[in-house]
């Protein structure tokens, strides 16, 4: 995804302001540096609270659910799924593969969100449970657990509930607000973008050269703090 357009992902501090001038969008940063464009989209997920604000608009216009994640390590098959009863998503499964030639498991679903403010030997507990129910061939012996806590940003609803698809509104003229609601959902979202973008729009300037790139983020599973299934698994 980055390989592309490296040179214009750049890496900026807090806005503290969005102004709109003439047919443009200013915005300023915390460390005094600024960029004016024709259009700003805001797909910062849980970051999108801090650009409303920014901007004068209310950041209750997005919702947060939080979940607990849970993560298995070790000789494990791969396996990309969900399981899904009564039209419910019981427990979603990602593979990440290591260089060690292990894989680690990412599980999430349902448990997530039931198991959204504990976390420890209950958490692990259900977890493993859930898989066994799920899964009641798979052999965990050997395998190491852990967990983390995230937040789904959505476009609020009075439920406070999963919106249904993507979320795209140009909530001011130059100011598109975008939640993908599922990262499944992204290819959608940005078609969605362009076409309320595109109108228009010419060709991108040149950034500073001074300003700094981004950098790829640590993901959750190289800071969690692992443990063996032994040691939480129940009796």
């Amino acid at each position: 995804l980055v390989s592309p357009v490296p040179e214009r992902l750049v890496k900026v501090t807090r806005p503290v302001s969005i102004e709109r001038e003439d047919r443009t969008v200013l915005v300023r940063f915390e460390d005094g540096r600024s960029v004016m464009a024709r259009c700003l989209v805001a797909c910062a997920g849980e970051g999108n609270a801090q650009i409303l604000e920014s901007a004068g608009h209310d950041p209750d216009a997005m919702q947060r659910r939080p979940l607990r994640m849970g993560l298995v390590r070790g000789d494990l098959p791969p396996l990309h799924g969900h399981c899904v009863l009564g039209g419910r998503t019981r427990m979603s499964v990602t593979s990440i593969d290591l260089d060690s030639g292990q894989r680690i498991w990412q599980l999430g679903g349902e448990l997530a969100e039931r198991w959204a403010s504990t976390h420890g030997d209950d958490f692990f507990a259900a977890l493993l449970e859930e898989v066994q129910r799920v899964l009641p061939g798979l052999d965990l012996s050997g395998t190491e657990v852990a967990d983390y806590a995230a937040v789904r940003a959505e476009a609020a609803n009075d439920e406070i509930r999963r919106p249904s698809g993507v979320q795209v509104s140009e909530i001011e003229p130059g100011f598109v607000l975008a939640w993908p609601t599922k990262l499944a959902m992204a290819p959608i979202l940005a078609e969605d973008v362009v076409e309320l973008v595109a109108a228009g729009a010419g060709d991108a300037g040149e950034l500073p050269a001074d300003w700094p790139r981004a950098t790829l983020g640590v993901p959750p599973w190289e800071q969690a703090s692992w443990r063996s299934v032994n040691s939480v698994r129940p009796g």
